[in-house]
């Protein structure tokens, strides 16, 4: 991603460098924030540790869900042994996940995700932990027969500008693998 943007500032002769503020996994698609300089990321960036970013995903997970809604609140650390996968462990830091089921089949539920915490991998990490790993992710549970991707997707962003002082919100619709096995 850093590099297609920053392809992106050349290509337009923009003089600036790339600043991630928030992170997707390699196949979550959807909405990133990216400061353009390093002052609006230092106020970006306090801001998230404040919980003044605001992030909402959809995710597709197995099963069945028997709560409709909840919040998973399990701190998550480095796995032993793994320079990528996390795991719950009482070491971590600390991971909160509130959830709303939207739909539910048999075999999977279509849930709203909200993260009050940011952690690596958190999202599919708390529910595989709770034994709903997302759909596609072979990292933590879940084959790639009905997705060829973990499903998971940032819909909607916001901030409040770091300059300007403006809230600012962005929404991105479901992307077409995921709408087309909905």
């Amino acid at each position: 991603m850093a590099n297609a943007v920053l392809g992106y500032y050349q290509e337009h002769h923009i003089p600036y460098t790339v600043h991630l503020v928030t992170r997707l996994d390699r196949d979550t698609s959807g909405l990133m924030l990216i400061a353009k300089h390093r002052l609006s990321h230092s106020i970006l960036f306090q801001d998230q540790q404040v919980g003044r970013i605001h992030r909402s995903y959809f995710a597709c997970i197995s099963g069945h869900m028997a709560q409709t809604q909840g919040t998973i609140d399990e701190p998550i650390g480095r796995k032993p042994g793994s320079i990528i996968e996390r795991q719950v462990h009482v070491d971590g830091k600390c991971a909160v996940t509130d959830y709303h089921v939207i739909k539910q089949e048999e075999k999977y539920s279509f849930v709203e995700v909200k993260l009050r915490t940011g952690r690596t991998h958190q999202i599919r990490v708390h529910f595989a932990y709770i034994g709903h790993p997302l759909l596609g992710d072979d990292l933590y549970g879940d084959d790639q027969t009905l997705m060829n991707r973990h499903a998971l997707h940032c819909y909607d962003l916001s901030f409040v500008h770091p300059l300007t002082g403006e809230e600012m919100t962005f929404s991105q619709p479901l992307p077409a693998d995921m709408r087309k096995f909905l």
